[in-house]
């Protein structure tokens, strides 16, 4: 895990980690409800950390389902705190589903996503995001800007110290759509080269004579996390969005739709090697056009 995961990470980790404690005690969510004195639905949605658990229910909890040991409690109290505490990203008026996505990023071991019409955002130069967010954006220059740094801040995660194992895959359309311009698409495409270059980074394209695919439908990130320290997996998260607004998936049997979709795609793309001969094709066609 990261040395600073996030307040959202650390939420999962203690719903988590709570579940399994009640489970190990041998009590349903209603009889921790019912000797917490509070609703089942709170026990239900710290578990799945729709909200964020007070240090006193940690501590009526820890009491509830018998756990005597110090160092445990104390490390339960302390994601309690951690998960309480403010994100970069907060306040900065995105929509809640991207939230909760930068918000897990950081701590994933794997990231996943497959775009079949523009640039993912991880992968977006300045250039490019500035001239989508003109197109689909706020009109207000200040919240386009602010949407800006914070696209270029999640970016950050690629050369982070420990950074997730990304696999992008995008269609041939990502590549030949001409998004602002020559020398816009020409800067994207040589960063594409860039970014493929990087050991723990892949970069595939579905070329147009794949036909038709699982991924013709719509985009999508999955981000999935290692164990940490005690053996305990965090659930991993698909986001996808709309032209309207995001949303985020975490019941597993979508995921894992979600996954063997990706994996489909995977096979119809062109290998590495091939895809990095595609890019350097398409960025001399544009070269041309200058």
């Amino acid at each position: 895990m990261p040395a600073d995961p996030g307040p959202l990470v650390q939420r999962r980790r203690l719903g988590a980690a709570l579940r399994q404690h009640r489970e190990a005690a041998g009590m349903t969510a209603k009889e921790a409800a019912d000797r917490l004195l509070s609703p089942p639905s709170k026990i239900s949605r710290i578990e799945t950390a729709e909200r964020a658990a007070s240090p006193r229910d940690v501590r009526d909890l820890c009491d509830i389902y018998g756990i005597t040991d110090d160092e445990v409690r104390r490390q339960l109290m302390a994601l309690a705190v951690e998960a309480r505490e403010r994100g970069w990203w907060q306040g900065a008026g995105l929509q809640p589903a991207l939230e909760r996505l930068i918000g897990l990023e950081g701590a994933a071991g794997r990231i996943s996503e497959f775009e079949p019409l523009l640039v993912p955002g991880l992968l977006q130069t300045p250039e490019y995001a500035r001239a989508m967010l003109d197109m689909f954006g706020s009109a207000d220059p200040a919240v386009r800007d602010k949407a800006l740094r914070i696209r270029l801040r999640r970016q950050e995660l690629l050369s982070a110290a420990d950074p997730p194992v990304f696999s992008f895959v995008i269609d041939e359309a990502v590549v030949r759509r001409m998004v602002g311009g020559a020398e816009v698409m020409r800067s994207q495409l040589e960063h594409f080269l860039a970014v493929a270059a990087v050991p723990h980074v892949s970069l595939r394209v579905v070329p147009f004579d794949a036909g038709a695919h699982h991924g013709m439908f719509q985009g999508f990130e999955m981000v999935d996390f290692p164990d940490d320290a005690n053996g305990m997996r965090i659930p991993g998260l698909v986001f996808f969005e709309n032209l309207y607004d995001g949303q985020t998936v975490d019941d597993a049997a979508r995921i894992h739709g979600f996954a063997e979709a990706f994996k489909k795609i995977q096979d119809v793309a062109l290998t590495q090697r091939e895809s990095v001969d595609l890019l350097r094709r398409a960025k001399e066609s544009v070269e041309s056009l200058r």
